[in-house]
């Protein structure tokens, strides 16, 4: 589902993330395979996720090691993400389209499986953030987005920052988290986010094939647009135009 489009998109990232189940022994040396074989990202920038673990007893040990590599394209609005039965493919502001967006993923999903042969797709994740300024305090919020919080009105110049969450399991089986959260920018506009973030997991049961994950992702797709449309006002329609 392509939805309804907007001259001027609040998307500040959308992402598609995979967890495969678990194939041969992982080697560092995918991600150096997979921008030889991906031309958008062969000149590209990378960077590196660490992650220090410890565990406590007698003693503590304690390390650092690589979780995921970043490979960007030369404007770096594009990302893919590298690591041990995973990949996720980023595309950050200014968006351009799920129609270009499918195609990349589909591409980095057929060219990590050519590499390295799972066995399939434990989870799939779609994730957009979308961010707009209005003018006013985080109270305003209700003017632009659809909830049941109920936010304060009294003392309007009081309040800071708003944050509320709300998790929704649907028929298919995907888990939607949503985070609504406004915070104050300066005296007279505040910053709204609306994160949604859908994960189908498959990892206590049989992995998808990898024929299937598209129409997942497309799903998911067709699930956060609705979710997005059914949350905003006329009056956040208005500022994406």
């Amino acid at each position: 589902m392509q939805g309804k489009q907007y001259p001027n998109p609040p998307i500040e990232e959308a992402l598609v993330e995979l967890r495969f189940d678990p194939g041969p022994e992982w080697d560092w040396t995918v991600p150096g395979m997979l921008r030889a074989k991906l031309p958008i990202y062969s000149n590209s920038h990378s960077t590196q996720q660490h992650l220090t673990v410890g565990v406590r007893g007698a003693g503590f040990v304690g390390g650092t090691g690589i979780t995921r590599v970043h490979l960007a394209t030369e404007d770096k609005a594009q990302l893919l993400g590298i690591g041990p039965d995973l990949i996720s493919v980023h595309r950050l502001r200014p968006y351009d389209g799920w129609n270009n967006l499918r195609p990349r993923v589909e591409e980095a999903l057929q060219t990590y499986s050519d590499l390295q042969s799972p066995k399939g797709v434990a989870r799939v994740g779609l994730r957009y953030v979308n961010k707009f300024a209005f003018h006013g305090s985080p109270s305003g919020l209700v003017k632009y987005v659809r909830t049941s919080l109920p936010v304060p009105e009294r003392n309007e110049s009081g309040v800071e920052r708003v944050i509320t969450n709300a998790h929704v399991t649907l028929a298919s089986g995907a888990f939607v988290a949503i985070t609504v959260a406004a915070a104050r920018l300066d005296a007279d506009k505040t910053e709204l986010t609306l994160d949604f973030d859908l994960t189908l997991d498959c990892s206590g049961a049989e992995p998808l094939s990898l024929d299937e994950v598209m129409s997942r992702i497309d799903g998911l797709r067709t699930e956060e647009r609705l979710a997005f449309e059914d949350m905003i006002t006329d009056d956040a329609r208005a500022l994406f135009v």
